[in-house]
């Protein structure tokens, strides 16, 4: 279908396509956005989904049991955790503590684990 040579739409402004398809539900977005595991004890749970390139190093996503999708910077020791998870299974990461480092910052240290399908804190 060719484009409408309309006029050039404004930032924010939308328009509700909802009657175009007959019998359809629409989907709204949970986007959760970034996460910053800070403090000990911060935790994410939820579905793995999978770890990318990101600008200067990785970053993963979790799709958290309410169906948000979080991502979250993902150093080296983490990454290699992960790798042991599977795209799709449900697991939890929790910010275990902080180790010297030969960086200005203290290297985060996390705990991950593996939990039964759907599974949920104790």
């Amino acid at each position: 279908m060719p484009k409408s040579k309309g006029r050039e739409p404004a930032l924010g402004e939308m328009q509700d396509f909802s009657g175009r398809y007959r019998g359809a539900q629409q989907v709204e977005a949970r986007a959760g956005g970034w996460y910053e595991f800070a403090d000990i004890g911060d935790e994410l749970v939820g579905e793995y989904r999978g770890t990318q390139p990101f600008r200067n190093g990785m970053k993963s996503t979790i799709r958290t049991t309410d169906g948000t999708l979080v991502v979250f910077s993902t150093p080296t020791l983490l990454r290699q955790q992960l790798e042991e998870i599977k795209i799709g299974e449900s697991v939890a990461i929790v910010l275990a503590g902080f180790e010297k480092s030969n960086k200005a910052s203290p290297m985060k240290v996390f705990q991950v684990f593996r939990l039964p399908s759907g599974g949920q804190r104790k």
